[in-house]
């Protein structure tokens, strides 16, 4: 037929009609590899456009449902279509885990009572906001750490119990502003480096004032030299100025007036001559006479 998409409403006892359906709605078949013993997917040139395809995939499920491994073939393809799968198909957890390992968003769609530890180990992985459909009896130091190593902002919904130095140490590592959901007692000196060396300004405002010492500063910058943007200027000495601007003359723009000498200027225009037009007017020219010295 000129339309492939007819296929799904032939009879159901074509000869391989559910193969054909999921060629159509998925885009994809399935062919034997003698050398790895396995299926590899294959594109299938159909000319179904995608808008066409997804609209199938969300009819199909329905009418395959019988053979798990059709429905897992179409999820590979479109993990959505889990919601629409029946949960008493055969290989339902393997199914499912095929869904979450793509996206991990999809475990709101498997019913709690289903929702294994295996399951939902996947889920996180993949997406760390899962852990809001994880049943409450599953929810560990484990699971939680693996929700912060994927995206530091879940800490927000980590439970109390479970923000561990550990794991409040790995959320902030990528997520500094998530600081000021780590508990007092856990914001260690190193924790508050961390942060502020991804979170920069957000980081700042949570950090105990017992560490905002020049010491605690310097440090931070050479964690991320970018750091020196949120470093508060009475804080700021010219080691760190020195120590940023050599990693990228840029950061000559967040060096206070102070500290801006010519030396420094000198070092960031050899790194960089077009940033000779950021300098002082009142140095220009001896900055443009010690460059071409050497």
């Amino acid at each position: 037929a000129d339309d492939p998409t007819l296929v799904l409403h032939a009879p159901e006892n074509l000869h391989k009609w559910e193969e054909r359906v999921v060629e159509v709605v998925t885009g994809y078949t399935w062919e034997y590899n003698p050398k790895t013993d396995d299926y590899d997917r294959v594109e299938v040139n159909d000319g179904v456009d995608e808008e066409t395809r997804m609209a199938l995939l969300l009819q199909a499920p329905s009418r395959i449902s019988k053979d798990p491994k059709l429905v897992k073939q179409m999820v590979i393809t479109e993990p959505y279509v889990l919601e629409q799968v029946n949960t008493n198909i055969r290989n339902y957890e393997d199914i499912a885990i095929t869904a979450v390992k793509k996206a991990g968003d999809t475990l709101r769609f498997v019913p709690e009572e289903l929702r294994t530890e295996k399951l939902c180990k996947y889920a996180v992985a993949n997406n760390g906001w899962s852990i809001r459909d994880v049943p409450e009896k599953l929810v560990d130091e484990n699971i939680c750490l693996s929700a912060v190593t994927v995206n530091g902002d879940t800490l927000r919904d980590i439970p109390e119990k479970y923000k561990t130095e550990k794991v409040c140490r790995q959320a902030v590592l990528t997520s500094g502003h998530m600081l000021g959901h780590v508990p007092l007692k856990l914001r260690s000196r190193d924790m508050c480096i961390d942060a502020m060396a991804s979170g920069m300004k957000n980081a700042t405002k949570e950090i105990p004032t017992q560490f905002k010492t020049p010491d605690f500063y310097n440090d931070v910058v050479h964690k991320n030299y970018k750091a020196l943007s949120a470093v508060p200027e009475d804080m700021i000495t010219s080691e760190m100025c020195r120590f940023a601007v050599k990693a990228n003359p840029s950061m000559i723009s967040y060096v206070p007036e102070q500290y801006q000498s010519i030396d420094l200027w000198v070092n960031v225009v050899r790194l960089n001559p077009s940033l000779l037009r950021r300098a002082p007017l009142n140095m220009v020219n001896d900055i443009s006479n010690a460059v071409a010295k050497k």
